[in-house]
């Protein structure tokens, strides 16, 4: 009786009805309490795995920043000068950007050997959080159809750097490539989480001045991302360019306060100013591509103009893909990556000096 008290009056009725109707709210009463408590169950694993993420995240060391800087034979004084101009210029930004001096390697003129040991030993010390910059300076040739770094003994081939650096772990890779063959290294050095620089595309064969324009960029602005300096650097370097007309006398005429200043830094010794060039006057924007069909009463203008020949690269994805600021039918139009995916995207979040990945975007 007891029994058959509590059955009747303390559990629900449709429980004991056999009714098809009441069994099948009952069958899927069960199922929905089943589904919840499954999705309970997936929501706190997911809580769980993401506050170990956190954890992780909070205890593990920041990320430092790694710098080997590397020029080449110079071959006269006046590279030589150059070159040691721009290693120090290079180091000073890196050091007063918060980079370690223990973290930033300067060899110059030094053997190929030399320059693959250091290699090697960053490789052993880089770890993923930690930021990688390669900064190559120097003339540069092709050898068996191979570029080259000019060193003294062997020269240093883009194959051969490129297995050098493949042990390297970091997440974030720069490699800033300012010499004359750099094009032509783009296509063995390319490789995911790393941006590539070069002063020049492939087969040109010019002494490229693009890292003076860089590093006035890099000191204009401490937090300037690389796609901003790429950008400034590869515009006003084409314009200096632009600006030179050679005379019949051997001497140039240059126009503009630092076009003039810059002109006579690089090269001291090597080309003569003219009388008509003016270091009081703006620099002023001028055409970056001569036009297919001169008009009459122009033609003047281009006379013994220089001519742009050193077209800087960039590639950020691992591919041998690289874009060009410098085209010839606009002369001088910015990489602006409109998507996550797009040539220049990866290079606008990273600053030299920071291992981390920066959230700002836009020409400075």
């Amino acid at each position: 009786m007891r029994d058959s008290y509590m059955h009747k009056h303390h559990y629900p009725l449709f429980l004991e009805s056999r009714h098809p109707e009441h069994r099948m709210v009952m069958r899927w009463f069960a199922i929905g309490m089943g589904w919840i408590c499954l999705i309970a169950i997936l929501l706190l694993l997911a809580m769980a795995n993401n506050l170990r993420a956190q954890s992780a995240a909070a205890t593990q060391p920041a990320g430092k920043c790694h710098a080997l800087l590397i020029a080449g034979t110079p071959g006269t004084p006046i590279y030589d000068r150059r070159f040691q101009d721009w290693l120090k210029r290079f180091h000073a930004y890196l050091a007063n950007n918060g980079v370690a001096n223990e973290n930033i390697l300067t060899l110059s003129g030094k053997k190929r050997e030399s320059i693959l040991t250091a290699i090697d030993a960053l490789s052993q010390k880089i770890r993923p959080q930690d930021q990688f910059i390669l900064i190559l300076i120097g003339h540069g040739s092709r050898s068996d159809a191979k570029p080259t770094l000019l060193l003294p003994g062997p020269d240093l081939d883009a194959e051969t750097l490129a297995k050098a650096l493949t042990p390297i772990q970091s997440h974030n890779q720069v490699i800033l490539n300012f010499t004359s063959t750099s094009g032509d290294f783009l296509k063995a050095l390319t490789k995911t989480n790393r941006v590539n620089i070069t002063a020049t595309m492939p087969e040109e064969n010019a002494e490229p001045v693009l890292a003076e324009f860089f590093l006035r960029k890099l000191e204009k602005d401490r937090t300037v991302t690389l796609l901003d300096a790429y950008n400034w650097s590869t515009h006003q370097t084409a314009l200096w360019i632009s600006r030179q007309v050679a005379q019949e006398d051997g001497t140039w005429t240059v126009h503009g306060r630092e076009s003039v200043e810059i002109f006579k830094k690089l090269f001291d010794g090597c080309r003569q100013l003219g009388a008509d060039s003016d270091a009081n006057k703006e620099d002023e924007p001028v055409p970056l591509v001569v036009p297919r069909d001169i008009k009459p009463g122009t033609a003047s203008y281009w006379a013994g103009r220089r001519i742009i020949n050193e077209h800087a690269q960039l590639e950020d994805h691992g591919t041998d893909n690289s874009v060009t600021a410098l085209t010839g039918e606009a002369g001088y139009s910015p990489i602006t990556p409109d998507k996550e995916n797009a040539e220049g995207s990866l290079a606008a979040k990273i600053v030299l000096g920071q291992a981390g990945l920066s959230t700002a975007r836009g020409e400075k």
